[in-house]
């Protein structure tokens, strides 16, 4: 017999229940979670429709020692929401980076499998989420640039040295590369930029198995509509 799905909004007169709930499941850390806590608090001013309802999932932390990939990792805690929160309308949504610490090949290509599988949405990008954030700005587009930032290498040989995308954030974050948060005044008039941007680089999954570019644009592009 199957489970009874659960709603977040009680079904009284005159309270609609909401268009769709998307839980959102970071592998990152204060980049990401600022990034997105600013998206929520401030749902209203850029224009997401009301119905919309955004929240992130508490996550988990990567136990050393355990034989989990980081991919496993998430998508565990995926299935243990599930079983505990079964809402109506509600898809899990995954923000993770495409790089070789987090994924093998093979990996990749099973994790997209169980993410179509269940119905989980995921928010990619090659190499980091850093690339997203930088689309919020005014870009170069010429090869030089495209390539350092698919190489995204330290810019220079210091042990502490940030790589390329962090590097170039910092500078348009007017903050400090050492630093992970997101001041969300500096790109919350720069959204629709990113999704513009980001159509200008591969936006599909299997292709950012080994091409830069970034499937947040049209995430966005679902809460914009």
């Amino acid at each position: 017999m199957p489970r009874e799905r659960k709603s977040l909004f009680e079904r009284k007169e005159n309270i609609e229940a909401p268009l769709k709930i998307y839980g959102l499941i970071m592998e990152g850390s204060q980049t990401e979670e600022d990034y997105f806590e600013g998206i929520i608090l401030n749902k209203k001013k850029l224009g997401i429709k009301e119905k919309i309802k955004l929240h992130k999932i508490p996550k988990k932390p990567l136990i050393r020692g355990e034989n989990d990939s980081h991919c496993s990792h998430m998508l565990k805690q995926a299935i243990e929401y599930k079983e505990k929160n079964d809402y109506e309308n509600e898809e899990v949504v995954f923000v993770l980076d495409r790089d070789q610490q987090n994924f093998k090949e093979d990996q990749y290509d099973e994790f997209l499998k169980i993410c179509s599988e269940n119905g989980y949405n995921i928010c990619m990008s090659n190499p980091t989420f850093e690339l997203w954030l930088l689309m919020h700005f005014d870009m170069k587009l010429d090869s030089e640039y495209i390539k350092k930032i698919k190489e995204n290498r330290k810019i220079s040989r210091s042990n502490r040295a940030p790589r390329f995308l962090a590097a170039e954030v910092a500078l348009k974050l007017e903050r400090s590369h050492r630093k992970k948060n997101v001041p969300f005044e500096k790109v919350i008039n720069g959204v629709e930029q990113a999704i513009k941007n980001s159509q200008k680089f591969p936006d599909d999954l299997i292709t950012l198995k080994n091409e830069t570019g970034t499937t947040i644009g049209k995430f966005f592009e679902k809460l914009l509509k």
